[in-house]
């Protein structure tokens, strides 16, 4: 794959490259969908040192 090809992926899709494995493409999925988003959040805010409201 060239350049162009990348950038012409679909958006939300990225190809997954790991050392000695062919590369794959993935759909990626935003965190904010799933069950556990505030979990994410708090703990990405935890990290920062910022507050997070619920909802």
């Amino acid at each position: 794959m060239d350049v162009a090809d990348l950038a012409a992926l679909p958006r939300g899709r990225a190809i997954l490259t790991s050392s000695g494995m062919p590369a794959g493409l993935i759909e990626l999925e935003d965190f904010s969908q799933k069950p556990d988003a505030y979990d994410v959040l708090q703990s990405q805010a935890y990290r920062e040192g910022i507050t997070v409201k619920n909802g």
